[in-house]
């Protein structure tokens, strides 16, 4: 059955970054806008090599992740 206008609208609203920056609805999440290259102002060398030790240990043989590689070292 075809989702009707008003439900598609409400399922907009809620998936919204302003609206789960602003908390609203069951989930608790963290956002935040994610300009490139801004997590070096977030994540110091350390928080990174544990980054990089977490996703060796937890995705090494995940073909998926294998993409994501060159992307993980700082």
């Amino acid at each position: 059955m075809p989702m009707s206008e008003a439900k598609r609208d409400a399922l907009l609203e809620a998936v919204s970054f302003n609206s789960m920056k602003n908390g609203e609805g069951t989930a608790s999440v963290t956002l935040r806008k994610g300009d490139i290259g801004d997590w070096k102002n977030h994540l110091t060398p350390n928080d990174w090599e544990r980054v990089d030790k977490a996703f060796e240990k937890e995705l090494s043989n995940v073909k998926l992740a294998a993409p994501l590689r060159p992307y993980h070292e700082y």
